[in-house]
């Protein structure tokens, strides 16, 4: 099964406001600033504007990051919904 991915990282939860994303590299962004990001899952790609409410450094260029989606409609909330739920089950199972 393919994993839900994130422009900025790699989404390790995931709802319809709003998401953890896990990013190896340098820090971007600071909180309060609102980023255009695009989910993506097999062939599908949901671009979204994001505004960062928490980024934790984790380690040596590692953060993890709050985000809140900004302006939602209700079909995008739709294919949020779905997403969240293939995200959810891809984590239940992982062994990691």
């Amino acid at each position: 099964m393919e994993d839900v991915v994130c422009s900025l990282g790699e989404v390790v939860d995931l709802s319809v406001t709003g998401m953890r994303v896990f990013r190896k590299g340098r820090r971007v962004g600071r909180v309060g600033q609102v980023l255009s990001v695009v989910l993506k899952y097999g062939h599908f790609a949901l671009p979204v504007d994001a505004r960062i409410v928490r980024i934790e450094r984790t380690g040596f260029l590692r953060y993890v990051y709050g985000l809140h989606f900004e302006e939602v409609n209700p079909q995008i909330q739709a294919k949020l919904a779905s997403l969240a739920q293939v995200a959810s089950r891809k984590l239940l199972i992982s062994p990691n």
